[in-house]
């Protein structure tokens, strides 16, 4: 399953670097295929680079690679997962060129932490800084983290999920907060597979569950809370929702869902993966639901917007 999950800001995410050695590069039109990666993962990663579009560092949650694609002399033990739906996403400390912060989710009890990365040391290759290595923020936490900026244009919001409530942190010049802004869901999710995104414009947030409900929130960017939204719907009762991503304008939300039928021909499942459309700008939300593509024998994926405009 292909998940490359970036925090977009000028070119910092031109490279994605996901998948089994997969790679692209947003630098040119088409991007460019990479073949050159070390990460080798099911499921989430994170790919940051500078503001000129050069590769700084990319991980699978576990472990960090730098630029000449070698792990980091303290890059590894994170406690992300290769089986957890967004394992990691990394987000640069504002106003700081040199700090990055890789925030990790697992997919049983390591909660959600964070840990830092300075990309002077090693020669300026970077690294974790060992003092500040899976800093635990929650003690549990579904498989679904998001960032987007705060109203006033500088600070970063990273949100997570763990459960029944969603819970907002706030990343400034001074560094990660650790204490949380707390939003209630209301319903209770006990399963912790899925996507969660946030519109570009900081209004909406999309969240994506696999066995149970999924939602379009609201969110405010001034405060970092979450409130009460949509229940999506989708043709089938028993399609399950995996991947979500809003359009670069947030006019636009897709969702990505798969439906298991046994097989009465081998001991395999059938899948049939679902691709829908909302109108986020339209009066009746759940009318506007378009299916734009099907496919039979097509496992769940996630969803990426990138840089030139497009979801991929």
């Amino acid at each position: 399953i292909i998940s490359p999950l970036t925090l977009v800001g000028q070119r910092q995410a031109s490279n994605w670097y996901f998948g089994q050695g997969s790679g692209l590069n947003f630098n040119t039109e088409p991007p460019t295929v990479l073949t050159n990666g070390s990460l080798y993962t099911f499921e989430g990663c994170a790919t940051i680079s500078d503001k000129k579009g050069q590769l700084l560092f990319y991980t699978d949650g576990i472990t960090v690679y730098n630029k000449l694609h070698k792990t980091m002399p303290n890059g590894f033990s994170l406690y992300g997962d290769p089986s957890s739906s967004q394992s990691a996403i990394i987000v640069p400390k504002p106003d700081d060129e040199n700090i990055y912060y890789i925030f990790t989710v697992g997919i049983e009890f390591p909660g959600l932490r964070y840990s830092t990365i300075d990309i002077r040391l090693d020669g300026g290759n970077g690294d974790v800084v060992p003092t500040e290595k899976n800093i635990r923020l929650l003690p549990d936490a579904s498989e679904r983290i998001t960032a987007i900026k705060h109203l006033d244009g500088e600070s970063i919001w990273v949100i997570a999920f763990n459960g029944d409530t969603f819970h907002s942190f706030k990343v400034t010049t001074e560094g990660v907060t650790t204490r949380s802004i707390r939003s209630s869901l209301g319903d209770y999710i006990e399963d912790k597979r899925g996507y969660l995104k946030a519109s570009p414009n900081g209004e909406y947030l999309a969240m994506a569950n696999h066995d149970s409900n999924s939602f379009l929130l609201s969110f405010f960017a001034g405060s970092g809370k979450v409130f009460p939204g949509i229940q999506l719907e989708f043709e089938d009762i028993s399609e399950k929702a995996y991947g979500v991503e809003f359009s670069g304008e947030s006019e636009k939300l897709y969702v990505d869902t798969f439906t298991e039928e046994e097989d009465s021909n081998s001991d395999n499942k059938k899948n049939t993966r679902f691709l829908y459309q909302f109108d986020l700008n339209s009066a009746n939300f759940l009318a506007s639901r378009v299916l734009i593509d099907k496919q039979q024998n097509s496992y769940r994926g996630a969803l990426q917007l990138a840089i030139n405009g497009k979801i991929y």
